[in-house]
Parts: C-alpha cells; structure tokens; sequence
C-alpha cells in the first residue's frame, strides 16, 4: 500500500511524488519538475545517499557516472537532463521511462502471460538490435578535444535494458561503466556488474576490460532471448567455472530447427577469446539486421510498443492511477505549505529506506510488489537514467576538498544540461 506523502518537499522546481527504487548508494524518486507557465515534466532523480564511510569514494563513483550520463544523447540510451547538488549532496535528473525493463518481458514470455503471443522471435532480435546500437554509440563516444573515452558498459542485462510502451529500446545504468575520464578505480578483487552475464575477462585477474565484454553480455543476452531459459545458473563457483572452463552451450543444442545463421551469430558472440568475437556492436547490429531483413522476420517499434501495452495493460493502468493520485496529493501540499511558507528543500534527501532522521517524513513506492506486475523501480529504468557527463564544476556552487567536490551548505545550485520542456 501506498503510504502518505509528506507535505514538505521539493529540490528547486522538482518535486519529488514517489520512490521508484534504492540502489547501493543512492535513492531513486519520481518527481515533477516545473516550469514557467504550469508546464510541467515528469522526471526521474536519481540523489546520492550520505555515508559515514568511503563517502569520498562513493561521491567520485556517483559524480563518474553523472559525467558519462550527462555527455549522451542517443535513441536508446536513456536521457540525462540535469546534474546538480544542493545542501543535500548531489542528485541526477533524466528522462522518465514508461515501460518495463527487460527481465520483466522475459519473464511474462517465460511464464507464457497473456499478450505475448507477440513475442516471437524477430521481436527479440530487434530488442537485441536496438541495444547494439546505443552500445556502439557509447563505445564510440569521444571527449570535447575528440580524445575516445574508451567506455564500456560492463552491466548490460536484461535489468538494464528497457522497453517502453512506445516500443523504444533503451540502455541505462552506466553506474559501473569504465571510461578514461573516470576518477574512480576499481578495487582489486572486485567485478563490476552482475557475474551471469560477465564475460570471462571481466573475472580473471590482469584482463584488459573493452567494448567486447559488453558484446559478450549482449550474446548471453541473445542466447537467452531465443533459448528461452537461462545460460549460466547455480551458485557462484558453479558459474564461474562454466564461464571460465565450461563448454558453453551452442543455441542448436537447446532450440530445435533454430537457423544456422542465428545459432553462429550467439556463438560468435559467445567466443571466450575477445579476439574471435564482433569486433563492434555495429559489427553484430549489422549482421542482425540482415538477417532480419532476409528472413523477412522484421518487426517495427510500433509492433513492439503494441505488444508491451497489451501484455502490461493492468500494470500500467495501476501505475498511472498511482502517480495521478500522488501527483494531486504533492500538488495539494505545496499550494497549502507555499501559503504558509514551509516549503523546504530537503524533500530529496528523503531514504528510500527507513524513516529519514532529517525530516521524519517517507514517500510512497510507486507499484505494487505482489500481484501487480510492478516492481520497484520498473516503471522507469532504475537509477541508472544517468549518464555520465560533464556535471557540476567550476564556479557551478560547488568546493574541493579531500579531493571530492562538495556542496556549500546553503547552496542550491544545478547545471542544466539540457532542456526538460
């Protein structure tokens, strides 16, 4: 159940309606983000939590990932408007997604629900498709003097793939990604991302990490789309022996009558030598795409939009009718707390988690976690709707010190990186 939001809140002209999800340091929330005239944007934030401990670490892993964010700007990779900070700490604005992530497509395929009938295979390889075009964007991607940035993704799953009810296909969460502009380093002994869909030089020591790790994800990824099931399972050591010393299994093992063509594909892909995989994710979108077309297995955006409103038809209703039913409630409380001048900005700073010491106050999950179809951060990719960009710097509000930029304490200040009107 929802519970009530508080009536103090607000960071500037966003006002925070409901929790999407908490990651391992920072919150997300759906706010409103308002403009001259009452226009007015639904946008997602993503605020960086306060630690005890690390916090410089964790402030320059969070301020990486704002940099790369805030520098894209392609179809399929999720949208960062704004990276700025206050007395709080430091926050990051993007697009809001309408749509579900991928492993929850997956699953209603898997668990054969109602409307993905759709579903058939030259939809998956679109999926597929779409995310190799925002990799081979990002890849490519160069810094202000043309200088390449040299990012990989280094998480890309069925969790950080996500589809809307247009049909548009979009990357997120570079929350881990590498790139030369970092100022955070990896710690030894420590893998980046999820361990099922790594490739084996993301977890043998002394590997060099680049672009065909995440072609190497995108092959699980594919694999499992069309196998239906699966590729590493168990615990741990049991995945990390298959994806070292195991045989990884072809696709015409597991799905009968599959063509050869899609089966080399996986394999390829799938190769433990980087050097014998694609050699871009332009490379696997290009052979993807003629296979589409020679097969005559082509779908558009618009069938797949078409598909993800059928088969999540109840979820988004219950969705929208929540954050309606939020957004009148925080409308409501800013005219009563404007009139009486108890607008604060502390409203972000709010923990996804217990009850906030700072403000007492807790703001409602937006999505039911039972039967609903709604997961906590679905409906809106999770946190990552950040990229990493340019963000906070020089005379934008903010001070060095220990190496980190800080906020000023009474300083409400942010960069706007591009327009959310």
């Amino acid at each position: 159940m929802l519970r009530d939001t508080p009536t103090q809140l607000g960071l500037g002209r966003y006002r925070p309606i409901a929790k999407l999800g908490r990651g391992g340091m920072a919150d997300v929330f759906l706010a409103m983000a308002h403009g001259p005239a009452s226009v007015n944007k639904l946008v997602v934030v993503k605020r960086l939590r306060s630690f005890a401990d690390e916090e410089d670490r964790q402030v320059l892993m969070f301020m990486d990932e704002a940099k790369l964010s805030a520098r894209m700007n392609h179809l399929n990779v999720v949208q960062t408007y704004e990276v700025g900070s206050d007395q709080e700490g430091y926050f990051i604005v993007m697009e809001y997604l309408e749509g579900q992530p991928l492993k929850r497509v997956m699953k209603a395929a898997m668990d054969r629900a109602s409307g993905t009938g759709g579903l058939v295979r030259g939809t998956w390889i679109r999926i597929v498709a779409e995310v190799l075009r925002g990799l081979h964007y990002a890849h490519e991607l160069c810094d202000f003097d043309g200088k390449p940035l040299g990012i990989v993704h280094r998480d890309v799953s069925p969790h950080n793939i996500f589809i809307t009810y247009d049909g548009a296909v979009k990357l997120v969460d570079f929350g881990v990604a590498k790139a030369a502009v970092n100022s955070s380093n990896t710690e030894s002994g420590t893998f980046k991302g999820k361990l099922t869909y790594m490739a084996p030089e993301q977890v043998t020591a002394g590997k060099t990490v680049d672009r065909r790790a995440d072609i190497f994800a995108v092959g699980v990824v594919f694999w499992e789309l069309l196998a239906g099931r699966r590729l590493f399972e168990g615990d741990q050591i049991t995945v990390m022996h298959q994806l070292l010393l195991g045989k990884i299994p072809r696709l015409s093992t597991v799905v009968p009558g599959i063509p050869i063509a899609l089966d080399q594909i996986a394999a390829k892909a799938l190769e433990r030598d980087p050097s014998k995989r694609f050699a871009t994710a332009q490379e696997m979108c290009d052979v993807l795409e003629s296979y589409l077309q020679w097969s005559g297995e082509d779908v558009r955006g618009e069938f797949l939009g078409a598909c993800m409103r059928g088969i999540f038809a109840e979820s988004r209703a219950s969705i929208r009718q929540q954050i309606k039913a939020q957004i009148e409630r925080v409308t409501s409380s800013m005219m009563m707390s404007e009139g009486s001048g108890q607008v604060t900005l502390s409203g972000i700073g709010l923990s996804a988690g217990p009850t906030s010491s700072r403000s007492g106050s807790r703001l409602p999950f937006v999505g039911e976690p039972s039967n609903s179809g709604v997961e906590r951060g679905s409906g809106v990719e999770r946190g990552s709707g950040v990229e990493r960009g340019s963000g906070v710097g020089r005379g934008s509000g903010v001070e060095r010190g220990s190496g980190v930029e800080r906020p000023r304490t009474p300083v409400s200040d942010s960069v706007s990186l591009r327009a959310t009107t």
